[in-house]
């Protein structure tokens, strides 16, 4: 009987240390996928913000064929991130992906822009009536100047005009933030607003007008702090809607 108990023991010893190593072996496989998705999601968000910029710099131009495998050997990553990297660039309005024919950077007709600007215009102004009617706090105002200011530090060259761009989305961005609507704010987040100057060739116009523009955003700094919606609108007006009237002018000129 002795015998037998300690070949049972000895037996009931090996199944668990078996199943405990494949418990273990489990877990440790389990930690190592987990740390893996966790390293290719830092990496596709890393590989979308470098084609975003050259994109809205116009490294890429519109209707450019970017291709996975020259991308993910540029940048030293596998395709998995670069795959990923494109989906949320294509929902973001900048790529889009045909298939069976490959990811190609997204063109905007002048139709389209001049559509998408009348939306922004008109969503804008809705915020400039809510912020006029509740008022706008000190901090806030020194934000949008301190935008502003770095709007107009950026501008100067082409290479610069992502940096320019960037300045001048979230200065129109902050006055929905201010409004305090967040359905509104959500609504003009899903379109693809912000990105229009790189989808079409209206980002050397926007940097001649840079000086302008500048202006323009501490007028309607100061509307908006008068609580005076109708001249705000009317400088929202004059900074989004009468540059494309310009640009349509000029280029029916030609």
């Amino acid at each position: 009987p002795f015998n037998y108990f300690k070949l049972y023991f000895r037996k009931y010893i090996l199944f668990y240390i078996k199943n405990k190593s494949i418990d273990i072996l489990s877990e440790i496989l389990y930690i190592e996928v987990m740390d893996k998705r966790r390293i290719n999601k830092r990496c596709s968000e890393q590989v979308y913000e470098i084609l975003k910029e050259r994109i809205i710099a116009g490294e890429f131009q519109p209707n450019e064929r970017l291709l996975y495998k020259s991308i993910a050997s540029e940048l030293g990553v596998s395709i998995s991130p670069v795959r990923e990297a494109f989906l949320n660039l294509e929902k973001a309005g900048l790529v889009k992906i045909k298939p069976r024919r490959g990811v190609y950077v997204h063109q905007i007709s002048n139709e389209d822009y001049f559509e998408y600007s009348l939306i922004r215009f008109s969503l804008e102004s809705l915020a400039v009536d809510r912020i006029c009617e509740i008022g706008i706090t000190s901090r806030e105002v020194a934000v949008l100047n301190n935008i502003n200011e770095e709007f107009r530090a950026s501008l100067g060259s082409e290479q610069s005009i992502f940096e320019s761009i960037n300045h001048d989305n979230e200065f129109h961005r902050q006055i929905i933030v201010y409004s305090k609507m967040k359905r509104l704010l959500e609504l003009i987040e899903k379109m693809p607003l912000a990105n229009l100057r790189a989808l079409t060739n209206k980002k050397k116009a926007f940097l001649n007008r840079g000086d302008q523009i500048y202006q323009t955003h501490i007028n309607i700094i100061n509307a908006i702090i008068n609580r005076d919606a109708s001249l705000a609108k009317s400088l929202l007006y004059e900074n989004i809607i009468v540059p494309l009237q310009e640009i349509d002018a000029a280029g029916s000129k030609m």
